[in-house]
């Protein structure tokens, strides 16, 4: 039995050793690209960063929709008559601007530490994508400062007004646009932030 078996063996060796030579090739050729594949790399400082200065970008976003419905208010109680009320939200406006501040460096914090895990992001391509993620997010913070510039400006006028009588309606409505335009900036920003990050995660 052993003889017929080799002796067939030997008769097809041919197209055995055709197939065992494609076999090997198809497996070298597999574990040739596993073995050169470049992993995505990224260190944890990076995602702890991301992740906290995240959490910092949707609590501002809410705190602006916020603060954007109150302008609208207090010009209505002014408009009704209803300084006090009206200098009432204009304070609480004026604490809530502090906390966007605040945000804002905050958010400056986790972007420093975003840059300093830059480095040790691999493969370049991953860290290319990673490095528009920290971009947007610093053109995110130019907006944050615009919009609290802005409203800063606009709490002081709606005082003077309610306060004094001031004839503030034309520069009113265009604070009021340059904060709504930066508002926009931030979200438009925040959106493209976040699928930069979905880019990464997903390379």
């Amino acid at each position: 039995m052993p003889h017929t078996f080799f002796t067939k063996l030997y008769k097809h060796r041919k197209p055995v050793i055709s197939f065992v030579v494609v076999i090997s090739v198809f497996f070298y050729a597999f574990w040739s690209s596993f073995a050169t594949k470049d992993f995505l790399v990224v260190p944890e400082m990076f995602w702890d960063s991301h992740k906290e200065g995240s959490i910092i970008a949707e609590e501002f976003v809410a705190l602006a929709e916020s603060t954007q419905e109150n302008l609208q208010k207090i010009k209505e109680l002014e408009e009704s008559g209803k300084a006090d009320l009206a200098l009432d939200l204009i304070r609480t406006e004026i604490g809530r601007s502090e906390i966007l501040k605040s945000k804002g460096v905050e958010l400056l914090k986790s972007l420093s530490q975003m840059t300093h895990g830059l480095s040790g992001i691999r493969p370049d391509e991953a860290r290319a994508i990673a490095h528009e993620a920290i971009s947007s997010r610093i053109t995110t913070v130019n907006s944050l400062i615009d919009y609290s510039n802005a409203l800063d400006q606009i709490l002081r006028l709606l005082t003077s007004k309610v306060l004094y009588g001031d004839d503030i309606r034309s520069t009113l409505e265009e604070k009021i646009n340059e904060a709504n335009e930066s508002a926009r900036s931030i979200n438009d920003l925040n959106i493209k932030y976040n699928d930069t990050i979905r880019k990464l995660e997903s390379f």
